[in-house]
């Protein structure tokens, strides 16, 4: 598999390579998954940090005897859970997609591997071992 961090320094490389192999297109598409992906982690890791600090503040505020504030935000946690169920929903879809896009996609070739359109137009330059008798 890929690794999106040297797709996100230079797409343009890749999809040079992949163009030559009918997937052109394919890194700027695994970019901007990986920019979703990002973004719902981001999300949901804010979201996460909220919630830690409401729960703190709410045990301080049940210390105090301030239930007002206490309901206050045990209602802000609350409505962090959709936040935070969304967030990870997306994080998911957009991890499986940028998962299976970057598993399809072919290995690039060697700059000294000529251009073939399949593997009659290449030429061999050298073999290693003998080839195996099949039965």
């Amino acid at each position: 598999m890929h690794d999106i961090k040297a797709i996100r320094e230079n797409p343009e490389a890749y999809d040079r390579h992949w163009s030559a192999k009918g997937r052109s297109g394919a890194a700027n598409e695994a970019v901007a998954l990986d920019a979703q992906l990002r973004a719902a982690q981001t999300t949901l890791q804010e979201a996460q940090a909220k919630r830690n600090e409401s729960s703190k503040l709410i045990g301080m505020a049940k210390a105090k005897k301030d239930e007002a504030e206490a309901a206050r935000l045990m209602a802000e946690v609350e409505s962090l859970k959709g936040v935070m169920a969304t967030a990870a929903e997306a994080e998911s879809v957009a991890g499986g997609q940028l998962r299976d896009l970057l598993a399809s996609l072919p290995n690039i070739p060697a700059a000294e591997v000529p251009a073939g359109d399949d593997e009659h137009g290449n030429v061999e330059q050298r073999r290693w071992g003998d080839a195996s008798k099949l039965p």
